[in-house]
């Protein structure tokens, strides 16, 4: 099979049938969520159909520095939805969210651009763009759930944590459980992924490539590059997202900043 089946605006709208069943679930459950379906449902279409026309004018163009900017746009927005996930009101946030993120992509992305799918130029827009937002929005999700177990646990055992810095422990060795707690927080929806994928789940990326046309075989590889991109990609977001944090919490005397938790 060759091409791809073309959606009609007629269709887009009949599938608000499928949005409506979540509509009626929430009513007849009283749970409350009825204004955040029906803004959701609104915000997912006015927002996709931005991005459509933004990517049609990045592509159209195909200039490094617009290929960028959209990342940057894309990298700021990510650092922005973790920080606000985060608990803790203090300063440093975002920061400590969007090194993390950033770390995470661009060691995914140099080593795939560079070594695996080598495209030429290395900012085609097509595949840098898709790519990168993926690993963004996964590692986003692993940063946001690494951060707020971590200060989590430390709050649960901040007794322990000011028992062993008070022996002379050094705040990484009295911080070592709840570091590790944070981390595998942060890497469970990845872990689950890809113990899934294929058998639960065919995901986005390979299903609308077989959709469009690839072969069947050719969508697979590409998309066990993406689940290998995304676990190198939430690895190291939520390793240096729960080290940030670690950094935060404590002053270089070891001594615990409570405000923090």
């Amino acid at each position: 099979m060759t091409g791809y089946f073309e959606l009609s605006w007629l269709d887009v709208v009949i599938s608000l049938v499928l949005v409506g069943v979540l509509l009626i679930v929430s009513l007849v459950q009283r749970l409350g969520i009825g204004r955040g379906v029906f803004a959701g449902a609104i915000r997912t279409f006015v927002q996709l159909m931005l991005i459509g026309y933004v990517l049609k004018f990045v592509f159209d163009l195909s200039k490094w520095y617009w290929v960028l900017l959209m990342l940057a746009v894309m990298l700021v927005v990510a650092a922005r939805t973790a920080a606000t996930r985060d608990e803790c009101r203090q300063p440093g946030r975002m920061r400590i969210a969007g090194t993390a993120i950033v770390a995470g992509v661009v060691v995914t992305m140099v080593t795939v651009v560079a070594l695996v799918i080598r495209i030429r130029p290395w900012y085609l827009p097509q595949i840098l763009i898709p790519i990168s937002g993926m690993v963004i929005g996964n590692t986003m999700n692993a940063v946001s759930l690494t951060t707020s177990r971590f200060r989590s646990e430390m709050g649960h055992q901040r007794g322990q944590v000011e028992a062993a810095l008070a022996l002379g422990a050094t705040s990484t060795q009295a911080s070592a459980r709840a570091f590790r707690q944070g981390m595998k927080a942060g890497l469970v929806p990845t872990m689950n992924a890809l113990m899934v994928v294929g058998l639960v789940q065919l995901p986005g990326m390979m299903s609308g490539q077989i959709i469009a046309g690839v072969l069947s075989v050719q969508a697979v590889r590409y998309q066990i590059v993406v689940m290998y991109m995304i676990a190198c990609g939430a690895a190291v977001g939520s390793l240096v997202a729960a080290v940030l944090v670690r950094r935060q919490l404590f002053t270089q005397r070891h001594q615990l900043r409570s405000e923090y938790l």
